[in-house]
């Protein structure tokens, strides 16, 4: 059962073999309750040490400050979190935790890296006009307000943001009342991010496209890979929320698969 190491680090020891540990980041509006269900079971199953990250004012720190919080007070949260772990992780990265892992790589050379449906290193532009073309009248009171839940606010809207049909209503809504805020700089800051790799040493990278993902495409997918020399691959059936969807275990099997082939003793 995973435990809290500190306010906003769970821990999770691996079943049985000692690979190298997985260093999981949420995206927008979540937390690392969003590992807990399947991918902290499943990883460390597999053997894998899991540690997850509440980003500042995320998970159980859900609004202390919120909207004082900047993007790059994420990518130092992460940075300082990583110091506590004995070995070099693998970090794991979901949306927008997959685009701070690839700012985290500025600072540091993690052993791998594994961006999960990520935004893209151009940043979320393309992003927030799609969703302010599908309802645009929450999107604009979510701005008004400086309160991005408000452009998630009904079932439909997530599921048609996150989620597949194949999601349980229960479930959804499980999931939907767990969200949490979201900093408005933070978002500012995801416009234009600045992702600059060109002088470091690359590391093994994957990096998984979700073919149903309404939010991102497959354009900005193969540009990030192309720039972080990433392999990539599409998980056709996956929404955008790939780790808590039905389709989960097809995700995680290929990560498994790629994790094998490059991390095995």
């Amino acid at each position: 059962m995973p435990r809290r190491l500190r306010d906003n680090l769970i821990f999770a020891p691996a079943a049985l073999e000692s690979k190298p540990p997985l260093f999981l980041v949420h995206g927008v509006l979540h937390g690392a309750w969003c590992w807990e269900p399947w991918w902290i079971p499943y990883f460390t199953k597999a053997g894998h040490d899991c540690y997850a990250i509440d980003l500042p004012g995320h998970g159980d720190l859900s609004g202390h400050g919120i909207n004082r919080i900047t993007f790059t007070d994420y990518v130092d949260a992460i940075v300082d979190a990583i110091q506590l772990i004995p070995d070099s992780p693998i970090l794991v990265g979901h949306s927008m935790g997959g685009l701070l892992i690839q700012k985290v790589m500025e600072r540091l050379q993690p052993k791998g890296a594994i961006l999960l449906a990520p935004l893209p290193r151009r940043g979320i532009g393309p992003s927030a006009w799609r969703i302010l073309r599908h309802d645009p009248l929450h999107f604009l009171h979510a701005l008004l307000t400086l309160d991005m839940r408000k452009a998630f606010r009904s079932a439909a809207q997530v599921r048609w943001a996150m989620y597949s049909d194949q999601m349980e209503p229960e479930e959804l809504d499980r999931y939907r009342a767990k969200m949490g805020p979201e900093s408005f700089l933070a978002f500012m800051g995801m416009l234009w991010p600045r992702v600059r790799l060109s002088d470091t040493p690359r590391i093994p990278t994957l990096l998984v496209a979700a073919g149903q993902d309404r939010l991102i495409s497959m354009a900005d997918w193969l540009d990030t890979a192309h720039y972080l020399s990433a392999e990539m691959v599409d998980i056709r059936e996956a929404p955008h929320n790939l780790m808590l969807d039905p389709c989960w275990p097809q995700v995680a099997d290929r990560v498994n698969t790629w994790l094998s082939a490059h991390f095995s003793e």
